[in-house]
């Protein structure tokens, strides 16, 4: 992909973004047709370059092809 900073892969992961009503937790909207849960303190090192990259399954603490799904695991795996 070219990257070369962590504020590069910070960017790429940013596009990915779609709202999330958790603070905790990312919704990403994968380019693979899938939705990912993002932990947002990730978002500061390797899980970042990781999705970053493209290697959702190693970056997301969970994906599927239907939103619904992500947002629900997300509410079940709250940190308060």
């Amino acid at each position: 992909m070219g990257l070369t900073s962590l504020p590069e892969h910070r960017a790429v992961l940013l596009r990915l973004c779609r709202p999330s009503p958790y603070p905790e937790w990312l919704l990403l909207q994968l380019t693979n047709g899938m939705f990912g849960a993002f932990w947002h303190q990730g978002f500061d090192g390797d899980l970042c370059i990781t999705v970053a990259e493209g290697r959702y399954r190693d970056g997301c603490a969970y994906r599927s092809r239907a939103e619904q799904r992500v947002l629900e695991w997300m509410n079940r795996n709250r940190l308060g």
